[in-house]
């Protein structure tokens, strides 16, 4: 068996460099060929990915957090179907937490050589970006440009406080039109489609979502204020989202978002940019996942 380990080296402060090295040790005892590549800058992963081919190696391992995986995924060509192995050493690590992954370098070997493949969806933006995890329109958005400006080496929960202060402070309830399958659910000021169930790491959001189900899930939150931002975590955490006044919960596989000014969005925790226009649609059984 081939194994090529893909690794973010500052990811978790250097957790990401560390267990690299366990695994590959690990692996090598046991008599498995292992290549390393060490990113070097972001996107570096990205253009590696691009010329990865299946037929060199039999599995893929991602080191990092869920930047790293969305950045590989990213990269990795249309073809490509070497069953990819998440090893989480980041903040909120949300895709990791979803398919209750372990930590531990010897459980994830085995779980490499013993576990099986699930072909598992992602999304993708106005047919370029993908997210294999959430995408976030709006407040949420905002949240993570704030996060990403002031970012200058790894990042915890708490480094979220200050960014969310700053955007509650300014923030417009700006007014994002979205379609959902053909259909017009009106308009919010905070979007999430998600993957997943989880959400930053901190609570179920999606509860219905899944990474194979073959649709996208769609919360839209209704005004976003301080007060009832508390307001709705207490909610979600005492029963579920859709318990919150004015929120609407919907599922599809093709989503479209206007607003008459730019729209920023945000995926897989990662701040991207503001779009004229935001067209998302659901590619069913796109990255092979071990599981």
């Amino acid at each position: 068996m081939n194994i090529l380990i893909i690794a973010n080296p500052i990811s978790g402060k250097g957790i990401a460099k560390k267990k690299t090295a366990k695994l590959e040790t690990i692996l090598k005892r046991l008599g498995i060929s292992v290549t390393i590549y060490l990113t070097k800058f972001a996107g570096d992963g990205k253009e590696y990915a691009s010329n990865l081919n299946s037929s060199s190696f039999d599995r893929l391992v991602v080191v990092g957090g869920d930047g790293t995986i969305n950045e590989i995924v990213n990269g990795l060509p249309d073809t490509f179907s070497t069953p990819i192995l998440p090893v989480s050493t980041g903040n909120a690590n949300l895709l990791a937490s979803e398919l209750k992954l372990p930590k531990n370098p010897s459980k994830l070997v085995k779980l490499l050589i013993e576990g099986k493949t699930i072909h598992a969806d992602c999304g993708i933006i106005n047919n370029k970006t993908k997210f294999l995890m959430v995408a976030g329109i709006g407040f949420d958005a905002l949240i993570c440009e704030q996060v990403k400006k002031a970012r200058k080496t790894t990042i915890n929960n708490l480094s979220y406080l200050l960014p969310i202060f700053k955007v509650i402070k300014s923030f417009k309830n700006s007014k994002y039109e979205i379609m959902v399958d053909g259909k017009d659910y009106g308009t919010s000021p905070a979007i999430i489609i998600s993957n997943l169930k989880n959400y930053a790491g901190v609570f179920s959001l999606a509860y219905n979502a899944g990474i194979n189900t073959g649709f996208l899930d769609i919360i839209m939150l209704p005004k976003i204020s301080f007060f009832s931002l508390l307001k709705y975590i207490l909610i979600i955490k005492l029963y579920n989202v859709s318990k919150i006044s004015g929120a609407k919960y919907i599922n599809g596989s093709e989503i479209t978002i206007r607003s008459n000014q730019t729209i920023p969005v945000e995926l897989d925790g990662d701040f991207q940019k503001r779009y004229s226009k935001v067209d998302i649609k659901i590619i069913k059984g796109k990255i092979p996942l071990i599981i």
